[in-house]
């Protein structure tokens, strides 16, 4: 049980302020960082996202993954987890949970054997234990209409999406030293660009925050900042599934018109730093796609590409900022610019929230997205199959998207085949083998990439963010 503060102590606050509303606290259902954010202080997955190369640490399990066959693995339930009414972790719930989350049923079977939760893998997998890591195969039990998680905080009575404030978890097992931690809505300018939250920094009305992008966070004065690798990638993905954008030459003509040094510089000064030259964000390795901006080059190749061709493209791009494109409106108006002398007009759709995105992408709703991925494990597999593999189309109805960001609506024979060769055989050449066919079919275009930026209040101790930006509130505390 959490020991209560010494009488007249005063209350631990963390002020945390976001960009947007909290999309679900359902971490099956979180796709967005905001999501993401919140949910990992409620609910716990079995392994932790390693902190460099090597197993995931366990959390919910009391050890490493045993290998007990080539296809079979197995870990035994800690033992003395209680989720947050205090009913006690087993094996059984573990095993109940995880097999409700369709992403994990599609790699193992799972079930439960006395204290130990197994799995026997439906295709080689030879880090399955970063699946266990991804918020979405956190454990959840779902009792009297509510879900409830093992983690170190819970909602508080009256809490909402709109005004999400936790506090501790009674049963957790090391209590933290913040008593609660609020989640205050600072949103972005019409042009994206996120004033309100950097002058609730600046006025000290705000403890912490990873929303603000490496240039914003370096006109903050009064603040710590700490910047870690980038992990995330914007990209503009084109939507093969429309007819004016299925050859290969139209979307490699796009793409060439479009200067991604130029596009950078709308979010940040030092633009050399931060533009793409891969999918893969740096923190996975380098790679040289061979796209370069040659604007005479693209309007040939446009003019003798099969017909055809767009002239009018309606662009959906992200609801507010996210750490791959921190200013999304004047991304997409400079994308609008490029793509002018092609002939293009370019209708920008920018959806009021997340709901409103996701929707947009079930439907396919769009001829050109600018969205990104953020890494979820540090696995390059994952973050490719994610954007690319054709099991990851979102579709209306499906039950499906966590996890899934192929936004190019991309179907690909030999893609799906590079990728599986990779996932079973993660060696350079066929990584490279899987970059190289993006280069040479042009599904998406990537950007930028995102660095993780955290700013954080001198009276915030023990700041501890995870390699993939999440931060872990459990650690922090505040003095006074």
């Amino acid at each position: 049980m959490t020991t209560p503060a010494a009488p007249g102590a005063p209350r631990k606050t963390l002020r945390v302020g976001i960009v947007a509303r909290v999309h679900t606290l359902d971490p099956r259902q979180a796709r967005d960082l905001v999501s993401t954010l919140a949910v990992h202080q409620i609910f716990e997955t079995t392994y932790a996202v390693p902190r460099g190369e090597g197993a995931a640490p366990p959390v919910l399990f009391s050890g490493p993954l045993g290998e007990e066959s080539p296809t079979r693995r197995s870990a035994a339930v800690r033992p003395g987890i209680r989720f947050s009414d205090g009913t006690p972790l087993t094996a059984a719930l573990v095993a109940a949970s995880l097999n409700k989350v369709e992403a994990l049923r599609e790699q193992a079977r799972i079930e439960a054997m006395g204290d130990r939760v197994v799995f026997t893998l439906l295709k080689p997998n030879p880090r399955f234990d970063l699946a266990l890591t991804l918020n979405h195969s956190a454990i959840v039990l779902e009792k009297d209409g509510k879900q409830l998680g093992t983690g170190p905080f819970v909602p508080a009575p009256g809490s909402t999406l709109e005004a999400v404030r936790l506090v501790r978890n009674p049963h957790y097992r090391a209590p933290p030293a913040l008593d609660e931690i609020v989640l205050t809505i600072y949103p972005s300018n019409q042009d994206g660009r996120p004033e309100a939250l950097l002058r609730a920094v600046e006025a000290g009305e705000v403890d912490f925050t990873t929303m603000l992008s490496r240039t914003d966070a370096g006109e903050a004065k009064g603040v710590r900042k700490a910047f870690q690798p980038s992990n995330s990638t914007a990209s503009l993905y084109f939507n093969t599934e429309r007819p004016e954008l299925r050859s290969i030459d139209v979307r490699r003509a796009l793409a060439m018109a479009i200067d991604r040094i130029a596009l950078t510089e709308v979010s940040y000064s030092n633009a050399l730093a931060f533009a793409a030259t891969s999918l893969l964000p740096p923190m996975m390795g380098t790679f040289r796609d061979g796209i370069s901006p040659d604007i005479e080059k693209a309007k040939a190749l446009f003019a003798q590409a099969p017909a055809p061709h767009p002239t009018r493209i309606r662009l959906l791009t992200v609801w507010a900022p996210r750490p791959y494109v921190p200013h999304p409106r004047p991304v997409a108006e400079a994308i609008g610019r490029h793509l002018a002398p092609l002939g293009i007009a370019v209708e920008i759709a920018t959806p009021r929230n997340s709901d409103e995105f996701f929707r947009a992408c079930e439907r396919g709703d769009y001829d050109l997205a600018l969205g990104g991925w953020i890494a979820d494990t540090p696995d390059p597999a994952d973050f490719l199959e994610a954007n690319l593999h054709s099991e990851h189309i979102q579709t209306v109805g499906a039950g499906r998207g966590v996890g899934h960001i192929n936004l190019a609506r991309y179907r690909s024979g030999a893609m799906d085949e590079a990728l599986r060769r990779f996932r079973e055989d993660p060696t350079l050449e066929n990584r490279s083998a899987v970059l190289q066919l993006v280069a040479r079919e042009v599904p998406l275009l990537p950007l930028m990439y995102g660095p993780t930026v955290v700013v954080s209040a001198w009276r915030v101790k023990n700041v501890d963010v995870s390699p993939l930006g999440v931060p872990h509130f459990e650690h922090f505390d505040i003095d006074g």
